[in-house]
């Protein structure tokens, strides 16, 4: 007798014959949102990275447009996402993108609106 019960809460199909390894997975409130609602970030081998805001669904649907924030390919594979404080001075979130010969992080909740503004560091 287990003490827990599962169940699907919300799923979604990611990519077309692309790879992906357990860092290309990460789950934080990345866009410092008021709500502190955490999203689901997920990177690919083929360079797409997807930002998903998930919200419950009922059995048998499936995952709803809107839940898609961004959809992007970058210009390198992508091996590794994380989320943390990687700027000093101040507390904020920030997205760390880790490529085969450099990492991005972004800047601001305006920067990661927009995706446009990034720092890369060789």
């Amino acid at each position: 007798m287990s003490l827990f019960k599962t169940r699907e809460w919300w799923s979604t199909m990611v990519g077309n014959k692309e790879e992906f390894d357990q860092g290309c997975l990460c789950v934080a409130n990345v866009d410092n949102s008021c709500s502190a609602q955490d999203k689901i970030i997920v990177g690919s081998y083929m360079g797409f990275l997807r930002l998903y805001n998930p919200h419950p669904v009922k059995p048998g649907d499936t995952m709803q447009a809107e839940d898609l924030l961004l959809e992007v390919q970058l210009s390198e594979p992508i091996l590794q996402v994380e989320v943390g404080k990687f700027v000093s001075g101040t507390e904020l979130l920030h997205l760390a993108i880790l490529h085969p010969k450099n990492y991005v992080c972004t800047l601001s909740q305006e920067a990661w609106e927009t995706l446009n503004m990034v720092i890369s560091i060789s």
